[in-house]
């Protein structure tokens, strides 16, 4: 019991921060995960690797001819859809999953370059959930130009919020965190 103490301790924050990600990315994930190329590519590549099982080596095509995604997302998406019998929301779950891996990743690597306080400023700005929602990834991008990817998925701008008021938020938290 002591260790589980001493472990809980020593990462409150990676907790903390893992129970918020798991509320967050949960929550109306049926009503929020879309079905579209991405995802759709998603389905039959696991649909194909269940009903046929063939070794692909190759993955989704981008939008460069002849350039193509690697299968190992794709294969991490499998169990879920087999699990959910091939309905999207597999996929979703799936790539939530993969999104609380990489919140591991982050903090366990940040720890390890920057430290702890460096980790809270170079991470907690950037959080995003939306885009978590499906097969299609993340963009990294400037943090002036964040609010650019949360209004086209936000249910809130269509004529509640505007932009730049999420702008302002996005933009003096950051400030408040770093400076």
């Amino acid at each position: 019991m002591e260790i589980i103490t001493k472990i809980f301790k020593n990462n409150f924050l990676l907790f903390l921060i893992l129970i918020m990600a798991v509320i967050l990315r949960f929550y109306r994930l049926s009503e929020m995960a879309s079905l579209d190329f991405d995802q759709e590519y998603a389905s039959n590549f696991a649909y194909r690797v269940l009903r046929e099982f063939p070794i692909q080596m190759i993955g989704q095509g981008l939008s460069v001819q002849g350039l193509f995604m690697g299968p190992w997302y794709f294969y991490f998406l499998v169990p879920f859809y087999m699990i959910f019998h091939l309905h999207p929301l597999g996929g979703a779950i799936g790539s939530v999953i993969l999104g609380l891996i990489t919140i591991l990743a982050y903090y366990y690597f940040g720890n390890k370059i920057f430290g702890k306080p460096g980790f809270k400023i170079y991470y907690l700005p950037t959080v995003e959930i939306i885009h978590e929602h499906g097969a299609s990834g993340k963009n990294l991008v400037k943090s002036e130009e964040q609010w650019k990817r949360l209004i086209p998925s936000s249910k809130i701008y269509h004529g509640q919020i505007r932009y730049y008021l999420i702008n302002f938020i996005l933009w003096s938290g950051q400030k408040c965190l770093i400076g």
